[in-house]
């Protein structure tokens, strides 16, 4: 599913131009005739093919969620992109893709948010509204396949599974990478049974097919955790 390098999105509930470039935080919003599929991102480009991409891959544990879905059934140009919010902190743009999950996200987004978001942000239907348009593309990153590099390191909480004759670290749900994407590590894993869920840092490499996968650090710690 070929996608152009640079995407249109519309911006809305009062925000500009100038707020969407310098954000460090966007809350998006993507939507077509299935509905509207609400999240937040440092990338929300890289995301959004991120998403294509986990739609394509029947090995994907989102491939079956209703966004995946629905961007197989109506492709790239079926959609609609939107920035609804923008934020510098974490903290604070969880909060906001909260909101905006209860407010926007009709019928695509699976996961319950388990913040309870008690304010609006102000945010206003989209049909309301005329929208400014900004044209988004992917960000410069460095080169992350070094295992000791730090680039957009991450702490995640990863699932024992059992795969090709031996256990594997597979990404469970997390503000920053997509879930389901195996973590490439040296650690010995026969400490940890399957089923066990690990808390690691680690950061988004690409494979040269094109593929999305995980890379801890050679000194990672993985400590197990209560699921």
């Amino acid at each position: 599913m070929e996608m152009p390098e640079r995407i249109r999105f519309e911006i809305l509930n009062g925000l500009g131009e100038a707020d969407v470039k310098k954000a460090k935080h966007i809350v998006y919003a993507h939507r077509c005739p299935a509905g509207v599929y609400v999240g937040m991102s440092e990338d929300p480009v890289r995301r959004w093919k991120q998403h294509v991409h986990h739609s394509v891959d029947a090995n994907s544990g989102s491939y079956n969620d209703n966004f995946k879905r629905a961007i197989r059934a109506y492709g790239h140009s079926g959609f609609t992109h939107y920035v609804l919010a923008t934020a510098s902190f974490p903290k604070s743009a969880k909060s906001k893709e909260a909101a905006a999950i209860k407010f926007y996200g009709h019928k695509l987004n699976s996961r319950a948010e388990v913040i309870d978001c008690q304010e609006d942000y102000g945010f206003r239907p989209i049909d309301t509204q005329i929208p400014k348009i900004v044209f988004l593309e992917a960000k410069a990153r460095e080169d992350n396949s070094d295992r000791g590099g730090s680039y957009n390191k991450r702490n995640i909480r990863a699932r024992v599974v059992y795969e090709g004759g031996r256990k594997r670290f597979v990404s469970l749900p997390n503000e920053y990478f997509p879930e389901g994407l195996r973590v490439q590590c040296n650690r010995d894993r026969d400490e940890f049974d399957v089923g066990d869920v690990v808390e690691v840092s680690v950061s988004l490499s690409t494979k040269p097919t094109g593929g999305l996968y995980l890379v801890a650090a050679t000194t990672a710690k993985i400590t197990k955790v209560e699921s």
